[in-house]
């Protein structure tokens, strides 16, 4: 068993009713500092139900992609985790790694705080989610002087295709100005990585227009855009294709190789055995 899942369990993880409970904010997040300057989050992959939360109404909220949804995108937890082991055997050490355990219905840590939750137990889950990936992205802007976040979704639209999500351009302004477009739409930006490895991706051409609905939500404006924090943000939306538990580690080996082919070029990391 892996030590974060047996330290959930016994954190105070329970079965009732067939139903996974967790009371502490904690309990209900996967969260590992990291010695890279990547850091991997996965918003909306949990099925826990959150001990004193009721599910969200989402009173006066559009139901609409980008506004209240509360379906989960299943496999993104594990996909997550898959990808920052891959990536430590790669580049010899591990990304920071935020990964959400509970429900979506319960709590949203992909929106803005009047939007992602209802009730206090639901809104410490919620924090401790934004004040890990805060301390990240500080604490790579101060070791590295650069940084990556890579948030990772799931969509129903296209089953084979990974949706590209960078506002078209605005959480991905750190590396444009300092390498040019290559680093965002060119050959060895993470999506020009991705789809040298195979992967079906949009917008295709890379410098084409992102998909209405895909185009990056809370966590690649906040924290790639308009935060302050001088790091850079994508998020990746998964079909079901590159989801499926059957192909999921392999999925994990070709999303690694790509980030760390980008890692490499532009976030200055190395490859374990490279001179």
């Amino acid at each position: 068993m892996d030590a974060w899942l047996r330290k959930t369990i016994v954190a105070g993880l329970l079965l009732a009713g067939g139903v996974c409970r967790a009371a502490a904010p904690d309990d209900l997040l996967r969260l590992e500092p990291g010695a890279l300057p990547l850091v991997i989050s996965a918003p909306h992959g949990g099925a826990l139900e959150i001990t004193g939360s009721a599910a969200r109404r989402g009173e006066g909220l559009e139901r609409k992609p980008g506004g209240f949804v509360v379906a989960r995108d299943g496999g993104t937890e594990e996909l997550a985790g898959l990808v920052a082991d891959a990536l430590e055997r790669r580049l010899g050490a591990r990304p920071w790694l935020v990964v959400n355990r509970a429900h979506r219905r319960f709590m949203d840590p992909n929106r803005r705080p009047e939007e992602a939750f209802e009730d206090e137990a639901a809104g410490a889950v919620y924090r401790r989610y934004h004040d890990f990936l805060t301390d990240a992205c500080t604490t790579m802007r101060a070791r590295h002087g650069t940084g990556l976040v890579i948030d990772f979704h799931g969509q129903g639209s296209a089953a084979g295709t990974v949706f590209r999500g960078t506002g078209n351009g605005l959480s991905t302004a750190l590396l444009a100005r300092r390498f040019g477009p290559r680093a965002v739409v060119g050959a060895e930006s993470l999506f020009g990585e991705l789809r040298q490895r195979g992967v079906v991706v949009h917008p295709a051409p890379l410098d084409g227009v992102e998909q209405a609905g895909f185009t990056g939500g809370y966590i690649t404006k906040h924290y790639g855009a308009a935060g302050g924090f001088d790091v850079a943000a994508v998020q990746l939306e998964f079909g079901a294709r590159y989801r499926a538990a059957p192909v999921r580690e392999g999925v994990a080996e070709v999303v690694a190789d790509a980030i760390t082919a980008h890692a490499v070029t532009f976030l200055g990391c190395r490859r374990v055995g490279a001179e």
